[in-house]
């Protein structure tokens, strides 16, 4: 089995996301999930190591046992998060005409690698826009009618959302529904969920 990595995020930018973001591993402490100290035990940086009562939260924990990566982190910094490689499956409306910026780029197109340079200057756009995003306005021109708008006033369909906290658990396995209800009743806002495989 290959590392992984579940992100569970809070959707939308909030103010109190330190906060929530304590009051998060906090309660995962006390239910002995994972340890009180820092250590290297995610990709990339610190984080708070599992514990044995993570298999209460999780479908099917004998699977990952053996890894040594098993923490969980915090992302606190606003970013865009999605489940897959931006791919024209995903659509993106204007907040202004409500059409697809992607809408004219085939599936087969974008694999095949054969867009027309104006298609492909769309396409970069909007990955562009969503791969920079940092909190920070960035503008987007919709390629039907042309207005500006910011790239979090657009409209989405697919598994993506704009968050400044998310928690990354490495090698945890598939938490269960009754976990992840249980986050979204702490933060009281929806969360989403996008698995990663490295």
């Amino acid at each position: 089995m290959s590392e992984n990595s579940t992100i569970v995020c809070v959707t939308g930018i909030i103010n109190n996301n330190i906060q929530l973001a304590a009051k998060l591993i906090s309660d995962f402490q006390e239910l002995k999930l994972i340890t009180h100290e820092l250590s290297d035990c995610v990709l990339g940086g610190l984080g708070y190591g599992r514990l044995d009562n993570y298999h209460t939260v999780v479908y099917n924990p004998d699977e990952t046992e053996h890894l040594s990566l098993n923490g969980v982190r915090i992302l606190l910094n606003p970013s865009c998060y999605c489940s897959m490689e931006l791919n024209p499956e995903l659509i993106v409306r204007c907040p202004e005409c409500n059409q697809d910026q992607l809408g004219e780029i085939s599936v087969a197109e974008y694999y095949m690698e054969s867009l027309s340079e104006e298609k492909l200057k769309v396409f970069e756009g909007v990955r562009s826009a969503l791969d920079r995003y940092n909190g920070c306005p960035r503008k987007l021109t919709c390629s039907h009618c042309g207005s500006r708008n910011d790239i979090t006033q657009y409209g989405y369909e697919g598994n993506l959302c704009f968050s400044n906290l998310a928690l990354e658990f490495f090698n945890w396995g598939e938490l269960s529904q009754d976990f992840l209800e249980s986050i979204e009743a702490r933060v009281g806002r929806r969360i989403c969920k996008f698995t990663m495989h490295y």
